[in-house]
């Protein structure tokens, strides 16, 4: 049996980068699938073109018809501010499918890589509120730049308000990039032994 001695100290591990931050698909996600029914159209009717052309299905060609009747209409002024039109619109897409994708993640501090979602995000901050003496309920919704909490009270009392903000900033200092805390109070009134 042999044994390996190690002379010096062990060498340090490095720790791993951390991932990057998940992202949606963003606007491409909504213009690519236009775009590709689009193609499947025009596939389509080539391919029924070529069927028909070679005899293998009966019917008469559409295209040639189609192409008769746009050298017509392409009569006088009107093309140009439509090839304007179509340009612009191509321009837009492009543009959209260049455009960054959406982050729908916060950060946490350090260098873990780890990530909570906006759904995650509303549900501490709504747990936090609702932790808070004199809140009944709490609602949240989360945006990249700020946090807008529902609150409902019996009291319009202006002291749950100012005591939620800084429950949800206590939960929410652990993000890198913390958003804006905005606090509204519904005042619930008992109707028949019971909160409204």
């Amino acid at each position: 049996m042999s044994t390996v001695q190690q002379r010096g100290p062990a060498p340090a591990a490095v720790p791993m980068a951390a991932a990057p931050a998940p992202t949606g698909a963003g606007p491409v996600g909504v213009v690519g699938p236009v775009l590709a029914v689009l193609l499947l159209g025009a596939g389509a009717v080539t391919i029924r073109e070529a069927l028909t052309g070679f005899g293998i299905i009966g019917g008469a060609p559409l295209l040639p018809g189609i192409a008769r009747t746009a050298d017509n209409a392409l009569t006088g002024a009107w093309p140009i501010p439509l090839g304007a039109a179509l340009l612009l619109t191509g321009l837009g897409l492009i543009g959209t499918a260049l455009r960054p994708r959406v982050r729908r993640t916060f950060t946490l501090t350090g260098r873990t890589g780890i990530f909570v979602t906006r759904r995650d995000v509303a549900r501490i901050a709504s747990d936090a509120a609702a932790e808070v003496d004199g809140v009944l309920a709490a609602r949240s919704t989360v945006s990249r730049r700020r946090v807008v909490t529902t609150i409902h009270t019996l009291g319009a009392e202006p002291a749950p308000a100012a005591a939620v903000r800084e429950a949800i900033g206590a939960r929410l200092q652990r993000l890198a990039e913390p958003p804006a805390v905005q606090v509204r109070t519904r005042v619930s009134r008992p109707v028949d032994g019971r909160i409204a």
